[in-house]
């Protein structure tokens, strides 16, 4: 009896359209952008474990790739992003502060911080994942990690920085 008859899903739909369902022979480059939403909730979970600690933690990223099975490709990518923050945090958390006006960064949520940080890392780091992509993702982890207004909230100021970037 095929999937559909049994009225059960294809899989998750990843935010730029990908299905998660690569065993069903979609292909490796479903499971690839699949395994990318794996890998960003990765750097995200290391960002936000920053806020805390107040750096980047190697081991917390180690541990954290190999409990999550991540691809070489993906500890590629995820290393990356942590670098970039690393690297811009001052002047990425600037940008939050300057866009959201009338919500001072030190007052942002901690996991909406970390959100932006890595997007904005995606956004001006990576030419390969357009920046609505990065957005898109961005809102999808604002809405599993965060308040339920976090989404709009992080999408919306993630816009400000991309019409920015573009002028």
């Amino acid at each position: 009896m095929s999937r559909a008859a049994r009225n059960e899903p294809n899989g998750a739909e990843c935010a730029d359209g990908a299905n998660t369902n690569g065993a069903s022979g979609a292909g490796p480059q479903i499971a690839e952008r699949y395994m990318r939403v794996t890998a960003r909730e990765t750097a995200f979970k290391v960002i936000f474990a920053s806020n805390f600690t107040g750096e980047i933690s190697r081991g917390t990223a180690r541990a954290l790739y190999k409990s999550e099975k991540l691809t070489e490709d993906d500890i590629e990518y995820a290393n990356k992003v942590l670098d970039l923050v690393e690297m811009h945090w001052n002047e990425y958390s600037a940008i939050i502060d300057r866009l959201s006006r009338s919500f001072p960064e030190v007052r942002i949520f901690p996991a909406d911080r970390s959100i932006m940080l890595l997007a904005m890392a995606e956004i001006y780091g990576f030419d390969d994942i357009p920046d609505v992509v990065s957005v898109n993702e961005a809102a999808n982890i604002a809405s599993k990690y965060s308040s339920e207004k976090s989404a709009s909230f992080v999408s919306g100021i993630l816009g400000e920085v991309i019409k920015e970037k573009r002028e």
